[in-house]
């Protein structure tokens, strides 16, 4: 889907200055804006798979509200991924740092007998790849699995959350179906499902990704992330519904395993530095003001960062 990128002109804040400015953005923004002013273009808004980094000219204190991304849907049979996780807080930025946002990528749909991948986490943090250095991380949502006609009924992906607990997904109601995975818990990825084919637990943190769905993962591709990647869909070959993949988060969500039906896969979770203020976090939902969309199945990542 195309990026959706907006900047909303409020005539309020806590003062202009170049406290309030946000530069160096590498990428560019997607209307070609390398630095964007807050107290004069309003909030900067991005809803993209995606990395970029910035810095500020002076320090300052801002809002950030962050979603990581759904997990993948699987039609006509096995129902909805699991949103991505919401994650809110406020953080006193330093001058000299350089900051980077980690945008998920959607987990992808899948049809059938086949399990959908899972979403990929986000992320605000100070380097691209090193561990502890995470500000904010909100989880991707689970996959949903794979079921083949005559199914009795779908199996959901878990969403991802931007607390500590990520959601389980649904296990199909159809009788010997494989069960599904688990969210993930704190530290710890979410456990696999089991049944007729493996599955893989989610990572642990930081950086957790998904587990994989039920062997082989060829089914629904996995959501990527510069943080971590959601996993991989199952593909059982046309005998048997699909395990899903789990979602990318602080830790993994748990793919799915399958029996004559697959599972959803278990949402990833999220982190807050203990530097934030004013912080709160979901399992699926959205902040106020916050488009109904965002961290939605079939969306990638999002963010806001605003005037306090």
């Amino acid at each position: 889907m195309a990026p959706i990128f907006t900047g909303n002109w409020f005539g309020f804040g806590n003062g202009g200055g170049s406290g309030r400015i946000l530069f160096n953005i590498s990428p560019a923004l997607p209307g070609g804006q390398t630095s964007w002013d807050l107290s004069v273009q309003g909030d900067l808004t991005i809803s993209e798979y995606s990395s970029r980094s910035f810095s500020v000219q002076s320090p300052t204190t801002l809002k950030v509200n962050l979603y990581g991304a759904g997990g993948g849907s699987n039609t006509p049979f096995g129902g909805n991924g699991g949103r991505g996780g919401n994650n809110q807080g406020t953080y006193v930025f330093s001058s000299g740092v350089t900051y980077w946002i980690h945008l998920g990528q959607n987990g992808s749909d899948s049809v059938l007998d086949i399990g959908s991948g899972g979403g990929g986490a986000s992320a605000l943090t100070l380097s691209p790849s090193s561990t502890g250095t995470e500000i904010l991380v909100s989880g991707g949502g689970g996959g949903a699995g794979g079921i083949k006609a005559g199914g009795s009924g779908p199996a959901a992906g878990g969403n991802g959350s931007g607390g500590p607990l990520g959601q389980d997904g649904t296990v199909s109601p159809s009788a010997g179906a494989g069960t599904q995975g688990l969210g993930a818990n704190g530290t710890s990825g979410g456990a696999a499902g089991t049944g007729r084919k493996s599955a893989q637990p989610g990572g642990n943190a930081p950086r957790g990704a998904g587990g994989n769905g039920s062997t082989p993962a060829t089914g629904g591709a996995a959501g990527a992330s510069g943080y971590s990647s959601g996993g991989a869909g199952g593909n059982t070959g046309g005998g048997d519904g699909a395990g899903a993949g789990g979602g990318g988060g602080y830790a993994g969500g748990g793919g799915a395993s399958n029996g004559g039906q697959g599972s959803g896969g278990g949402g990833g979770n999220g982190y807050t530095n203990p530097l934030i203020t004013s912080p709160s976090s979901g399992t699926g939902g959205t902040f106020s003001g916050d488009p109904s969309a965002w961290g939605n199945t079939g969306q990638p990542g999002a963010i806001r960062i605003s005037l306090v």
